[in-house]
């Protein structure tokens, strides 16, 4: 009777989808409030300035170099840097720490593009391309930020 009881409150939770089980997703995280562009996750910010254009592609080329020069052996690196066009574009790795101990350490990598647009005074900033590299067991695995 006890078994039958619980199969009958495991099947109206199971119907009725009750937070019970984990399933009360934070907001935040549902679909459709992760920015997309054709499917893929992309962010971008345009920060208006009344600097010229030139001006302002010199400051945002000085920042990329400071950012995305090639420290603690990672794959940041400034990949076009076009003063006629007003583009510029970097890829970036991020280390990420989601645990470290003493004999254990749980970290994955982002891998991700930034391309700077520079016109009419504003500059477009966009972060896509968002994967993550991760080390399971010895075996690395690249997910993407849409998986």
């Amino acid at each position: 009777m006890l078994r039958k009881s619980a199969f009958i409150l495991f099947s109206i939770l199971l119907l009725f989808r009750l937070p019970v089980f984990g399933d009360n997703l934070d907001p935040k995280y549902a679909a459709g409030t992760v920015p997309e562009v054709n499917g893929k996750v992309a962010f971008t910010r345009t920060l208006t300035t009344n600097m010229a254009n030139d001006k302002l592609f010199a400051k945002m080329d000085e920042w990329l170099k400071l950012m995305y020069k090639d420290k603690d052996n990672t794959k940041n690196r400034i990949v076009l840097s076009n003063t006629e066009t007003g583009e510029l574009a970097a890829l970036g790795e991020q280390e990420l720490n989601f645990r470290s101990g003493s004999l254990f350490t749980d970290k994955a990598y982002m891998l991700y593009q930034l391309l700077i647009e520079i016109e009419n005074g504003n500059c477009i900033l966009t972060f896509r391309n968002v994967k993550y590299r991760y080390d399971e067991a010895g075996k690395e695995k690249i997910f993407t930020a849409e998986e």
